[in-house]
């Protein structure tokens, strides 16, 4: 099991086989696409039949262009307890987002502009709420440039936030002590045929999670 003040999330849930075993580590948040143009998108008649068979996961509604009418009934039907949105997508709307906390997912590329970022982080943010910086699109190379790493740590510093990249067992560590968030995002991934996947790459990164907490 993962120490009690790290959160693992795991994102893209499409399988009952990912959520067992995501959910077998003790992870704190099990996200789910509503997106209809995501090719994670799942019928909520499917979430609702997997979430059935996990305990413990705080259950995230991942939203893209969806309306805030559609988010609350979303929220409301799958009795969801976060709502994961894009910071590009929000609008004063939001506000009226039914009384669960926003994951505010923002991606950084090479090309974000850290200042325009931090300024609508500053204006959305509210109490209980998280920050998930997607940072899949950087290097580790990238990662070092001094504006990105400067913004990374600053964010992790100043919201409670989850880290988005691709981690392995041998980048881990060290980019979770560069930065300290309060936790890291994992992904579900697609299966061909029921009970038949195989889980040796991530078997490796959740036993140096382990050793790292």
């Amino acid at each position: 099991m993962i120490a009690a003040n790290f959160i693992l999330k795991a994102s893209s849930i499409t399988n009952l086989s990912d959520a067992r075993y995501f959910a077998s580590y003790g992870i704190k948040m099990m996200g789910f696409s509503f997106d209809p143009q995501s090719r994670n998108f799942m019928n909520p008649f499917k979430v609702k039949e997997i979430s059935g068979w996990i305990e413990g996961p705080k259950l995230v509604g991942e939203f893209a262009n969806l309306s805030v009418e559609a988010i609350n009934e979303t929220i409301e039907s799958q009795e969801l307890h976060y709502a994961q949105v894009k910071l590009e997508n929000i609008t004063a709307q939001y506000a009226n987002i039914h009384s669960v906390p926003l994951i505010i997912e923002t991606t950084i590329t090479a090309e974000t502009s850290a200042e325009d970022t931090n300024n609508l982080l500053q204006k959305i943010y509210r109490n209980n709420d998280f920050v998930l910086l997607n940072l899949k699109s950087l290097s580790e190379d990238e990662l070092k440039v001094q504006s990105k790493n400067t913004f990374i740590k600053y964010t992790c510093s100043r919201y409670p936030t989850i880290v988005d990249f691709n981690f392995s067992a041998e980048n881990f560590s060290a980019i979770i002590n560069q930065y300290n968030p309060i936790g890291i995002c994992l992904h579900g991934s697609h299966e061909d045929k029921i009970g038949t996947k195989s889980f040796e790459a991530l078997d490796a990164l959740m036993s140096a999670i382990q050793e790292e907490f």
